[in-house]
């Protein structure tokens, strides 16, 4: 399993730190990527009670254009989570031994729980504010063996 973040790693910048949130460089392209291999469920603040409708809109809201029929029915195909209060609540449910975790910046009180459950290998650092084309770099990432699983 792939879990997604948005604000950051979805979401971030077209050029370094510039401007409000807009759906990053290479999303569609990533996302169709990984569902296309993997399972994937959102671990987003935006979606931390099961229900993605908000996400959608929110995703749709930081997009130059609105979101195509085609692009949508992507971002459906991932699935809502529930946590709380901490994203790394998912992981310490989860009945899958082998997930990554694609997120930005993990809160401080996240980070400790993944060293503190070995975890810290599953955390794969996204972030499309600083570095535009980052998702990019994930993809290939993940395409490679070490993430296979």
């Amino acid at each position: 399993t792939r879990y997604l973040d948005v604000d950051g790693a979805l979401l971030g910048h077209p050029e370094p730190r510039s401007g409000p949130y807009q759906l990053a460089n290479h999303a569609i392209e990533f996302l169709d990527f990984v569902l296309s291999r993997f399972e994937v469920e959102w671990a987003t603040t935006h979606c931390r009670h099961g229900d993605a409708r908000h996400l959608l809109s929110y995703l749709d809201e930081h997009t130059t254009d609105d979101l195509s029929e085609a692009d949508f029915a992507l971002a459906q195909r991932v699935r809502p989570t529930c946590f709380q209060p901490r994203k790394t609540d998912i992981f310490l449910a989860s009945f899958s031994p082998a997930w990554i975790w694609i997120d930005d910046a993990p809160l401080q009180a996240e980070r400790k729980i993944l060293a503190r459950n070995g975890w810290e290998d599953r955390w794969l650092r996204v972030d499309t504010c600083r570095t535009p084309d980052d998702l990019l770099r994930a993809q290939h990432e993940l395409s490679m063996a070490t993430y296979r699983t």
